[in-house]
């Protein structure tokens, strides 16, 4: 059975092939979770599990909110994405300035992935000098395996490396289970670790 795909204008205004909607799910999962999941336990740890529990529904319950509040906006204004719907709501400038806002903060993404990337590569047996010396040539590296990805024309030809990311964070997920319960099995519980 054949998906049917999504279609997409190009900056030409013609029709293009779109991602199919496994493809789209595969994109956005891996997205949403991401690897900061993986510090959720470390950071339930150091608040206390009720404070945790409380922040991660809290902070649930607010995105959930603002993000119906912003389709609702999309669906008032007919725009489709955030500066445009700022400058319909509150000018150019507005418009601007999400722009700036998005492209500083997916600048500060890139440049976490390729220091945490040529940092964690560094350390292994494939690491190009000792570890005390700079980690340039690993971050050049990471440059390079990007460049294949950067250059897909749309999120169509992501969903594999997605899925493999996928499947890299349930490892990272089952490593940390595994270490918890062979760590902690026959602790005893502090209630006051609990607030």
């Amino acid at each position: 059975k054949q998906q049917e795909n999504a279609p997409i204008l190009g900056s030409s205004g013609t029709e293009i092939s779109g991602s199919t909607p496994f493809q789209s799910v595969i994109n956005l999962v891996k997205i949403c979770i991401g690897t900061g999941t993986l510090a959720l336990p470390y950071a339930i740890n150091q608040g206390g599990f009720l404070i945790g529990v409380f922040g991660i529904a809290l902070i649930a319950l607010w995105n959930f909110y603002a993000s119906m509040r912003l389709d609702n906006l999309k669906d008032w204004t007919g725009m489709k994405t955030y500066a445009k719907i700022a400058e319909f709501v509150l000018g150019p400038k507005a418009r601007i300035l999400v722009n700036i806002c998005t492209i500083s903060t997916l600048i500060g993404v890139c440049v976490v992935y390729t220091i945490t990337f040529a940092s964690l590569y560094h350390e292994t047996p494939l690491a190009f000098f000792e570890y005390d010396q700079s980690i340039w040539r690993e971050c050049i590296l990471c440059g390079c395996f990007a460049i294949p990805l950067v250059s897909a024309p749309h999120l169509k030809f992501l969903a594999g490396t997605s899925a493999i990311g996928l499947v890299a964070l349930a490892v990272g997920f089952g490593a940390i289970f595994v270490y918890g319960i062979n760590t902690f099995s026959g602790v005893s519980c502090d209630t006051s670790d609990m607030w």
